[in-house]
């Protein structure tokens, strides 16, 4: 998966009608991909009135795409409260064009792991990285031990692990 190609598979209608408030926008986050291309796996956000959040979302190809975002406290610090139409598309355009994209999550893992000063993502990263630990052992189960059940078919691998994630499978 290319950067350029992000942006294909955002889900405009249902980001456009988010709410665009100040001190986070997990509203917009959750749901900036469609949900049948790409489920969140894993986030954080900063317990404060004003700081960031980083979301994971695994692609059905596989893929990990991560994103951070930054939030304030009021429309004086904060470029999402209120924000026109053009305004809220451009903002999308840039989190999603400066995400860390992955070929898989044992990539994301091993990229997280290896401490990187001048990555703006840092802190980010690393308070995500737990979450997706624990979800590439659910991923190698799966594709270990019912590797029969879903052999040559990376979809239904892929849809069984959202549907974990969902908690429609426990």
């Amino acid at each position: 998966m290319e950067r350029h190609q992000l942006p294909n598979f955002i889900d405009w209608p249902t980001v456009m009608k988010a709410e665009r408030c100040a001190s986070g926008h997990s509203d917009v986050m959750e749901k900036i991909f469609y949900n049948n291309c790409a489920v969140v796996i894993a986030s954080w956000i900063e317990d404060n009135y004003q700081g960031g959040e980083a979301y994971a979302y695994l692609f059905k190809d596989g893929y990990l795409v991560i994103i951070q975002d930054s939030f304030g406290s009021c429309s004086g610090c904060d470029s999402w409260e209120d924000a026109s139409d053009q305004d809220a598309e451009r903002l999308i355009r840039a989190m999603v064009n400066s995400s860390k994209i992955f070929k898989n999550i044992d990539e994301a893992i091993n990229y997280i792991e290896k401490p990187n000063e001048s990555d703006y993502y840092g802190q980010y990263l690393i308070n995500i990285n737990n979450d997706l630990k624990k979800y590439n052992k659910i991923y190698k189960k799966i594709t270990i031990d019912e590797a029969p059940l879903y052999i040559n078919d990376k979809n239904k691998i892929i849809n069984f692990m959202c549907n974990i994630v969902l908690g429609v499978i426990k």
